[in-house]
């Protein structure tokens, strides 16, 4: 699986790159109306043609079980590098050095992409490059399922395009991953940033009303994200 490591820098407001605008960070308005032209165009397959829906049957393409985890494996691996290189284009254009390596979320070994400087830029640029391995994953499912129904409605031999749908559930499971937030995936950060604005606003409030009104603020807020965090826990475990 794929996960995106960050640091947070000894002081929130070093300096960073400029700020860029979310459609230069993926290649421009043409990749984004790319992007969301297979998207949406996989989706109308899916609602045509249930066979076409990411499901777990999906994953027994063949008769041949042992061929199916070896055949997987061999596809999800550079796919993996995909989901991580999307992190790593994202942070390039915004001026970010990155990083892969191996790490681990408990006992799962996982890809991740280092970029310890991504705190540096503003909040609003930092959403993109956290995201932009769910984007991979996603177009990627739709470009599979898009060629699955192809092949399938060309009469091609059901491994074949059974094969596709395969690993298009692979994708489908990697976005589902993402939100395993006690791993410290990709989507805590996204719920973290906000956070670190509502620090930043508990800080600028002792200091511009006094120490008390912001000790009952960061209390409150203190309570609520730990009491977000027990619901995901329970609800994961339940």
């Amino acid at each position: 699986m794929g996960s995106l490591a960050t640091t947070r820098p000894s002081s929130p407001h070093a300096g960073g790159a400029p700020s860029a605008s979310p459609s230069s960070q993926a290649g421009g308005l043409p990749a984004w109306l790319a992007y969301a032209a297979l998207i949406i165009a996989a989706l109308i397959v899916m609602v045509h043609d249930p066979v076409l829906r990411p499901s777990y049957r999906n994953l027994f393409f063949t008769t041949h079980i042992s061929l199916i985890p070896l055949t997987l494996v061999g596809a999800t691996m550079p796919l993996v590098l995909l989901h991580e290189s999307y992190h790593a284009l994202a942070g390039r254009r915004l001026g970010l050095p990155s990083r892969l390596s191996i790490g681990r979320r408990l006992v799962y070994l996982v890809a991740e992409t280092r970029m310890d400087a991504l705190f540096s830029v503003p909040r609003r640029d930092r959403y993109l490059p956290f995201l932009a391995g769910m984007l991979a994953d996603a177009v990627v499912t739709s470009v599979l399922t898009l060629l699955a129904a192809v092949l399938r409605y060309g009469e091609a031999p059901t491994w074949l395009w059974g094969l596709l749908l395969a690993i298009a559930f692979t994708c489908v499971l990697r976005l589902l991953w993402q939100f395993l937030f006690y791993l410290e995936t990709e989507r805590i950060w996204i719920f973290l940033t906000p956070a670190v604005a509502l620090a930043a606003g508990v800080e600028l409030s002792r200091r511009a009303r006094g120490e008390g009104a912001a000790v009952v603020l960061a209390v409150f807020l203190l309570v609520l994200i730990l009491s977000g965090a027990q619901e995901l826990l329970l609800t994961h475990y339940r």
